[in-house]
């Protein structure tokens, strides 16, 4: 009877630490999914809009010149700005832009498909007409530089844009 009871212990010694270890485990999971859920709503623009103005001289500085560009008139942005609720994307193509809405939809493509798996550069609607209300000038030059994709108006640049895909809206 003894010899019984000695294993019951033992299992029930068992059952305690891999009890214990599953609750850790458990722990461990909920924490990393919230931390990661918090991360995601970084990364996705959730805490704060995406893009940020900085002067021109800055970015000229910290980015490098500019590689190529397109200039658009003030008002064409305007109208663009009007077809998104909440996000627009740019990219440069064969010297030709191509802009994009909320959910990737095509606002002026120059009559070009557009891949899921093309990457276009995404910026809060807010911060482009942030960026339209600053200065004088009637153009925005949508650039390429060594690693980055900016949008200046007058002596004001828009940077920091999300690659669409991964972070797309």
């Amino acid at each position: 009877m003894e010899f019984i009871s000695l294993k019951c212990a033992d299992k029930l010694k068992i059952g305690k630490v891999m009890f214990g270890k599953i609750n850790y485990i458990k722990a461990i999971t909920i924490y990393l999914f919230l931390l990661l859920l918090g991360f995601g709503n970084v990364l996705y623009g959730q805490s704060g809009p995406v893009g940020k103005i900085i002067p021109k001289s800055e970015a000229d500085a910290q980015f490098g010149s500019v590689l190529n560009s397109v200039t658009v008139p003030a008002a064409e942005v305007v109208d663009w700005l009007a077809q998104s609720n909440n996000y627009i994307m740019f990219r440069i193509i064969n010297n030709s832009l191509q802009v994009l809405g909320d959910n990737r939809t095509p606002i002026s493509t120059g009559g070009a498909q557009i891949l899921p798996s093309d990457i276009f550069h995404l910026y809060n609607k807010s911060k482009v007409a942030e960026l339209l209300s600053l200065g004088n000038g009637t153009t925005f030059s949508f650039e390429v530089r060594q690693n980055v994709f900016s949008i200046t108006k007058d002596e004001n640049t828009l940077e920091f844009g999300y690659p669409c895909p991964p972070f797309c809206f």
